[in-house]
């Protein structure tokens, strides 16, 4: 004896069950393309982020190469500049410009002979 009460209804619940079973299935898969979805952005954004850093670590490498020459540079311009800084002071003394005039291009005092004598060395510039 086989009682049937509700049939329908135990059709629809079985049924039911069935449906429930279907959409979790269909919730399962759109979490897990949600999830890598959001995964996949968030990589992108990282790798952006990267590629950004890098670049930017490799343009300050580069500027500061070129700080450091052009420090050199300014570093070389001062002692050349303290050089010809005494040459100017040491122009301004009368002594001084007497002796070079006379040195360089052989002016001699009334009265004095000068003697033009071989170098020892033939590479000097005197």
């Amino acid at each position: 004896m086989d009682i049937k009460l509700n049939s329908n209804y135990a059709k629809s619940v079985r049924n039911a069950a069935g449906a429930n079973s279907n959409r979790e299935a269909y919730y399962r898969r759109i979490h897990y393309r949600r999830r890598r979805n959001i995964r996949l952005v968030t990589v992108a954004v990282l790798l952006i982020c990267l590629f950004s850093v890098g670049y930017k670590l490799i343009r300050l490498h580069e500027v500061n190469q070129q700080i450091a020459t052009i420090n050199s540079g300014v570093v070389k311009a001062k002692a050349t500049n303290q050089t010809l800084q005494k040459q100017v002071d040491l122009l301004h003394d009368d002594n001084y410009l007497q002796e070079l005039i006379r040195d360089k291009y052989m002016y001699t005092k009334k009265g004095e002979v000068v003697y033009n004598l071989p170098n020892s060395d033939p590479n000097s510039d005197k």
